[in-house]
């Protein structure tokens, strides 16, 4: 019982301010002010959307920055491949310029060879071509 003596003023205090307070400002017009007003429905819409922009704010935040990261994360592969690639054709390159010297001297040495060789393989062919000595084969029989 002594309880519920001090109890009561005091809750009949706090019922009071309460009652005062939207008494004297209602929920409209601290809506209307920017004010939120715990249950009001224009409050929680504005809670709400302002949410839904940061929550957007820091999707587009974190989406810029993973687009940053993927293309330095490129940029770096890239440049490993072309270190690599380099260095591949390189010794390639290398061994490619070697076959071409290689080559251009054959076919210097072959030219060449045509050159102070062509009259001599002329002359016996041509020579072997008119030199026509008739005579019959050996398996030839006649007949008679």
């Amino acid at each position: 019982r002594a309880h519920q003596l001090t109890d009561g003023p005091r809750r009949k205090e706090a019922q009071s301010s309460v009652d005062l307070h939207s008494a004297s400002f209602p929920a409209d017009t601290a809506a209307r002010h920017g004010e939120s007003v715990p249950g009001h429905p224009a409050a929680a819409a504005g809670r709400e959307e302002s949410g839904r922009e940061g929550k957007n704010r820091r999707l587009k935040q974190a989406k810029e920055e993973a687009q940053a990261e993927i293309e330095q994360y490129r940029l770096q592969r890239e440049k490993e491949f072309k270190t690599k690639e380099a260095a591949a054709l390189g010794s390639h390159g290398n061994s490619a310029v070697e076959v071409d010297r290689d080559t251009v001297e054959r076919m210097a040495r072959i030219q060449a060879s045509y050159r102070g060789n062509r009259e001599a393989v002329l002359g016996e062919l041509l020579r072997r071509v008119c030199d026509i000595h008739p005579e019959f084969h050996a398996n030839y029989r006649v007949a008679g």
